[in-house]
Parts: C-alpha cells; structure tokens; sequence
C-alpha cells in the first residue's frame, strides 16, 4: 500500500507522484475556470498550462518503475502481484465514482448513463473507464499494464521485461500501420505501453545498483523541467507525446532518484507524505472542482483572476485528498490487505536480485 513511512519506500518516486498528480490538477482547474468566463479566448497562459497533462506521462513511468520494484522486492507471485494491483485500485475508485454520481445528482447534474455503461465505468473498460471519472481513461491502461506484466513475470523478472517489451513494440507499430479506431484498438497499440516500459527498465537498472550521480541527476531533472517548459513556444503536439512527453518523463524519474539523499529531509519527507495520497487526489479533484466552482467561489472568478484561483483550487484538492487518504483510503488498504487472496504458484524466478 502507498505509505512513505514504511521501510524500503524510495521517497523521490512518492514526491513525483504527487507532483505529477497536482499538476494534472492545475491543467483541470485551469481549464474549469476559463471555460466560465463569457467571450474567454485562449491565449498563451491557457497554452502554457497544457503542460500539467504532461504528469499522465510522468505516472507511466512510475509506474512501470514500481511494478518492477515492488515485485522484486516483495518476491511477489505473479497472482500476488496482480491481487495487490486489483486491490489497489477499484475499492477506492469504487467509493470515489459512486460518490460522483451521488453529488451529481445534488447538484442536479446527474450522469446520463446506461447500467451497460455504468458497469463498463466500474470496470474500467476501455471507452467506458473515463464516463464517471473523466482522467480515469488512463486506469485503462494500468489495468492492461498490471495483466501483462503479471503474465510475463512467470518467466522471471528480466525475461519477463525482455518478453514485455518485445511484445509491446510489436504492439505499438501495429497500432501505427493499422491506426485502429476502436477504443480497445486504442489501448492495445497506444505508444503509452513504451512509457511503462520505460519506467520498467529504469526500475530494472535501479535494482541492478545502476545508479547516476547526484549532480548529474540534478542535471538530469532540470533539463526534463526544461523540455517540458518548452511547450510554451513550441506546440505540444508537433512531436508525438511519446517523444515530446515520455522523454522527457522518463529524464525526470531517473534523475529524481539520484537525488534520493537529499530527500531525507523534513521538507522531502513531507512531500512524500503528499504522494501517499496522489491516486485519490488525481480520482477525486475534478468533483473537487465542480463542487467548489458551484459555491459563492465562482462568482470571484474573473480573467485576471484565473491563474491564481487554479492554485487555490488545487491546493484544497490536495488538502481533501490527503484528508480523505488518511480517513478512507489507507483504513480500506489496510483492511482488504488482511483478507487479500493467497499467491498463487507462478512465482518470480530471481530470488536475491534480477539477473
């Protein structure tokens, strides 16, 4: 379960997972706010928070890294590892999406949605995951990640990677001659797979004592800062997102981990504290947002106001979140933890360290 205090726990991933998360957050409430204002035109502020959408591609590296990490260091079977993903994420999306249809109804906007439809969501199917929970067409994609790495870890952590990556490259150049139009199509040849990959390598690398040094890695994060910010001038979509946005995602993660030293601080542990709670605050903020936008809070918003009311907004989702994860989340953890299902026998092969 996420919890920066437990041993073992690299805090440089826990604070990029909350910063990755609350960027994602600004580009939302940013977007919520302008959307509100009458004759609104987008301009270059508007162009420069579409940077935040950049923290869905620095969790895919993250989360390939911990797949792996977390594997090995748990000598999880691959029916562990799968039972502990499935745990992880639904029961908490679960509460968090039915408490989106139930203040939607309050606030007498309420889904207008097919039981086929609200299944689907529940599941998260392709097409369906993002019906209720907007940003939850990414869980799509871990969902798919976490099945297909569990298989591949029956043939051992480094085959299974090796096998892995074969099979989504395979995968992506598919997607790239037959251009697939259906939303499974699209989750199955998406180059998104290459960013878990990415992030799986790294994790690779990192328990193998691959490691760069300090100064380089800090090198290394601001060069990724840089190329992120160079949106600003440069369409974000000139270059495909693997490339404009995996890259770099991937620099930032490497980097953030040689800087793991320097973390061991107040300050770095506190940020990592954040990071406990970055899953519920990237399901809960966008109803965070409505909920807020439809107080007395709205009629303040103004242009000139935008910029600073996105960073209000966005800290009061962290705040609620890291509330919420303490009272609901880490409890619910904590409890199907005790009653999770037993492993099963298609264990990881390497049992001191990957080969």
């Amino acid at each position: 379960m996420p919890n920066s205090n437990l041993p073992g726990t690299i805090l440089s991933v826990q604070v990029l997972r909350f910063v990755a998360a609350l960027s994602v957050v600004l580009f939302h409430a940013h977007n919520a706010l302008v959307s509100q204002l009458p004759g609104h035109a987008p301009d270059m502020i508007d162009h420069a928070f579409k940077v935040g959408a950049s923290g869905v591609h620095v969790f895919f590296v993250i989360s390939g890294f911990v797949m792996v990490y977390t594997s090995w260091r748990g000598q999880l079977t691959a029916g562990r590892f799968l039972s502990r993903r499935l745990i992880r994420i639904y029961p908490i999306y679960w509460v968090v999406a039915a408490t989106y249809l139930g203040l939607h109804i309050i606030l007498q906007s309420p889904y207008s949605l097919t039981v086929r439809q609200v299944a689907g969501a529940a599941l998260l199917l392709p097409g369906d995951s993002p019906r209720i929970i907007g940003p939850g067409w990414t869980l799509s994609f871990e969902m798919y990640f976490y099945l297909c790495f569990a298989i591949a870890l029956c043939a051992g952590l480094r085959r299974g990677i090796q096998l892995l990556t074969a099979f989504y490259v395979l995968s992506v150049g598919v997607g790239i001659l037959l251009r697939p139009q259906s939303s499974a199509g699209h989750v199955l040849t998406d180059t998104l797979l290459l960013e878990f990959m990415a992030g799986a390598w790294l994790g690779y690398a990192f328990l193998r004592g691959l490691r760069v040094q300090p100064r380089i890695g800090g090198v290394m994060v601001f060069t990724s800062l840089l190329l992120f910010a160079s949106g600003f001038w440069l369409d974000y979509e000139r270059l495909p997102s693997v490339v404009a946005w995996g890259i770099p995602s991937l620099m930032l993660v490497a980097g953030a981990l040689a800087l793991e030293r320097q973390l061991q601080s107040g300050i770095g542990r506190a940020a990592a504290k954040l990071g406990d709670s970055s899953y519920l605050l990237y399901l809960s903020h966008v109803l965070v947002i409505d909920v807020l936008l439809a107080t007395p809070i709205s009629l303040i918003n103004r242009r000139e106001s935008a910029l600073l009311m996105a960073v209000g907004l966005a800290t009061a989702c962290a705040a609620i979140a890291a509330g919420g994860y303490e009272i609901v989340e880490l409890p619910l953890l904590r409890a199907l933890k005790r009653g999770s299902l037993r492993p099963s026998k298609c264990k990881v092969r390497e049992s001191a360290a990957p080969q």
